[in-house]
C-alpha cells in the first residue's frame, strides 16, 4: 500500500455507508457492490473528497437505524465501473472514527462528524508474549486444518507486529457478529489480543470449519 494522507476536515463530514454485520478493522481490505443511487452519490463524493468512507456496523432491519459510536475508517483503493450504473469498490480500513455527531441530511446519503481513534501508547515488551500465544493458537489451529494451513501461515507472514496482529485476527477468523463487534470497539491492542487468545482456544476445542461467520 502506498502512503495515504487523509486531512483533518475530512472527518468533520464523513459519508457513512452503513452495512449490518460489517466491521471494517484497520489494514484490511473490504469489497462494496455499489449500485442504490444514495450511495453512488456517496461514491462520487467520496472520490471528490479524498476517497474517504466511514462503514457503520448498523442495527439490522431498522429504516435510519442509529450510528454505532465506533466507525470503521476507509479509503478507495479501487473502483470498477459496471453496466447499470453499478459499481464495485475496494476499501483499505485506515483507522478507526469515535462518532461525535451525525450531521444533519444535507445529501442523499448520511454524514457524520468524528474523530480518529488511535491505540493508547502500550510498551512493547507488554505485547510480545500474548502476540506470541496468539501465534502459536493460529498455527495449532492450522495444524488442525490441513486445507487452511497455507492461508493461515499466510496470515501471520502478514501481520509483523502484534498491533496489525490485533486486527487481523479477529477481521479473518472470528465466526461470529458480536465476537467482530467487541474486537473492532476494543481500542487497545493488548485488549484486542486477549479477545483473541479466548477465541481461537474456543475454536480449538470445539472443532469444526474455518468458515467465516455472519
Amino acid at each position: 500500500m502506498p502512503v495515504i494522507k487523509i486531512s483533518d476536515a475530512s472527518f468533520h463530514s464523513v459519508p457513512v455507508f452503513p452495512l449490518s454485520g460489517v466491521s471494517l478493522f484497520p489494514q484490511m481490505s473490504l469489497p462494496l457492490h455499489v449500485f442504490e443511487p444514495r450511495y453512488v452519490e456517496l461514491l462520487e463524493f467520496a472520490l471528490a473528497h479524498e476517497r474517504l468512507i466511514a462503514i457503520a456496523d448498523v442495527i439490522e432491519g431498522m429504516e435510519l437505524p442509529p450510528l454505532p459510536p465506533i466507525l470503521g475508517a476507509g479509503v478507495i483503493v479501487g473502483v470498477q465501473k459496471l453496466p447499470e450504473g453499478r459499481f464495485n469498490v475496494m476499501l483499505h480500513g485506515l483507522t478507526r472514527l469515535r462518532l461525535l455527531e451525525e450531521r444533519p441530511r444535507a445529501r442523499a446519503f448520511r454524514q457524520a462528524q468524528a474523530e480518529i481513534l488511535l491505540d493508547d501508547e502500550e510498551v512493547e515488551r507488554s505485547l510480545v508474549a500474548v502476540d506470541l500465544e496468539v501465534r502459536e493458537l493460529v498455527q495449532a489451529l492450522s495444524e488442525r486444518h490441513p486445507k487452511e494451513r497455507e492461508g493461515l501461515l499466510a496470515l501471520l507472514d502478514n501481520a509483523p507486529t502484534p498491533q496489525v496482529l490485533s486486527e487481523v485476527v479477529p477481521a479473518r477468523l472470528f465466526q461470529t457478529r458480536e465476537g467482530r463487534r467487541e474486537a473492532f470497539s476494543t481500542l487497545r491492542a493488548s485488549g484486542r489480543l486477549a479477545l483473541c487468545v479466548e477465541e481461537l482456544g474456543r475454536m480449538l476445542l470445539e472443532g469444526g470449519g474455518l468458515g467465516e461467520g455472519h
